[in-house]
């Protein structure tokens, strides 16, 4: 494939939309790097290879991709079923076929598939420019859109966060991946941030908003009484137990547990969260026998965990 000729500039209209992600996925290295080359003279586009569609699902997977620029004739999975593996994936992801003139009936497939457009190899170096810049333009639309839908269907307690900035605006777009899982998520940053509001948001956009919302600072308690906090104690237990408290683990059934300032927690409640985070299972201080939860966790820190290990 030619290489670009260096008369051919990227519009230019969309100077300033700040760096937006393109993953071109084929099996020829020579086309691979001709896309990359040619996308990333203009500095809107960080561009990310795969040479099959086994590799382009495991970066769309980590990686926030706005455009996808997928060869339909690969080895393995060919493009049309990789399109809507990536669709079931990720529908935020605009796709655009890269086809050969002799695959265009193919390439109609993929559009009825999900694609947004095709392009016929070699690709012209305005028409590249051209549909990936319209296929970005959607891929943004589609994200707004998004989280406006999201915004509208908010609990009527759950935090509002207002971004304006670049930073903040990646942080709500990782609150919304992660918000309708049930994966324990760490927040990091410094003392009055907003952790806690963040903590809050994920739980009032998640499945369980309808559950309560247990927030425990770490720091605030030796760790005997920690443990009696988050996981309760049988009536006896210790000096002082005169009857049975239930644990916040057990009092957030069904919703989530905000553990603050994780990092503060001694070794001996750190065993016992362990414990609990890998089964699912708490025992109140003095009980003989522990019993199963339904909590997510969301902690948080100040410090830097990996130092502190």
């Amino acid at each position: 494939m030619a290489a670009p000729p260096s008369r051919v500039q990227p519009p230019q209209a969309a100077k300033g939309a700040g760096t937006r992600t393109v993953l071109a996925v084929d099996d020829e290295p020579g086309v691979r790097a001709f896309l990359r080359e040619a996308l990333e003279e203009d500095h809107e586009y960080r561009v990310l290879a795969a040479e099959g569609a086994a590799e382009a699902l495991l970066l769309l997977e980590k990686e926030d991709v706005q455009v996808c620029l997928l060869d339909i004739r690969m080895p393995g999975m060919d493009g049309i079923d990789c399109l809507r593996r990536m669709r079931a994936l990720d529908d935020r992801v605009e796709v655009v076929m890269l086809s050969a003139n002799t695959e265009i009936a193919r390439a109609v497939e993929a559009m009825r598939a999900g694609a947004y457009d095709y392009l016929e190899k070699p690709c012209e170096l305005s028409r590249l420019y051209l549909v990936v810049s319209k296929a970005a333009e959607k891929a943004a639309l589609r994200r707004q859109v998004g989280h406006l839908r999201r915004l509208t269907n908010l609990k009527a307690d759950c935090p509002m966060l207002i971004a304006g900035g670049k930073a903040m605006a990646g942080l709500l777009d990782a609150v919304a991946r992660a918000a309708p899982t049930d994966s324990t998520v760490l927040l990091e940053g410094e003392s009055g941030t907003g952790k806690e509001l963040v903590a809050a948001r994920i739980h009032g956009e998640s499945l369980r908003a309808g559950g309560p919302f247990v927030p425990i600072h770490c720091g605030a308690l030796p760790g005997p009484l920690l443990e009696s906090e988050l996981f309760g104690h049988e009536k006896g237990a210790f000096t002082g137990a005169a009857e049975r408290r239930t644990g916040l683990q057990e009092a957030a059934e069904g919703g989530t547990v905000f553990l603050d300032e994780v990092g503060e927690m001694g070794p001996e409640a750190q065993v016992r969260l362990l414990r609990f985070h890998e089964g699912g299972e708490v025992r109140p201080v003095g009980a003989s026998r522990p019993y199963r939860v339904d909590v997510r966790v969301i902690a948080a820190t100040n410090r830097v965990l990996a130092q502190d290990v």
